[in-house]
């Protein structure tokens, strides 16, 4: 599998702005002001990664965080809140 500069500046002009980071405090903001350069690195990590078939284990590990649904509603009820999965942000590179 050959990844180019291009595809991965291209993966990193569609995430999502705004979004919270995971563990490694990395938000897409940080990917896409970082410029065509860092494309190269991360086509380098991506490429061992599909070689080898071995992520590191720091990359899996994920924060989830409860966020109410309604504010309105009793906010001790477990059933008023859903769960956000805060991920590192290269596993959502990797996950497109």
């Amino acid at each position: 599998m050959i990844i180019s500069a291009s595809e991965v500046q291209d993966v990193i002009n569609n995430l999502s702005c705004g979004k919270s980071p995971g563990l490694d405090r990395i938000s897409s903001e940080h990917l896409k002001f970082a410029g065509y350069k860092l494309s190269i690195l991360v086509v380098l990590f991506v490429s061992s990664v599909f070689m080898r078939g071995f992520l590191p284990q720091a990359l899996l590990v994920s924060v989830i965080v409860p966020i109410i649904k309604y504010r309105n509603k009793n906010i001790g009820d477990k059933n008023n809140y859903r769960p956000i999965c805060l991920s590192n942000i290269f596993v959502k590179l990797l996950n497109y």
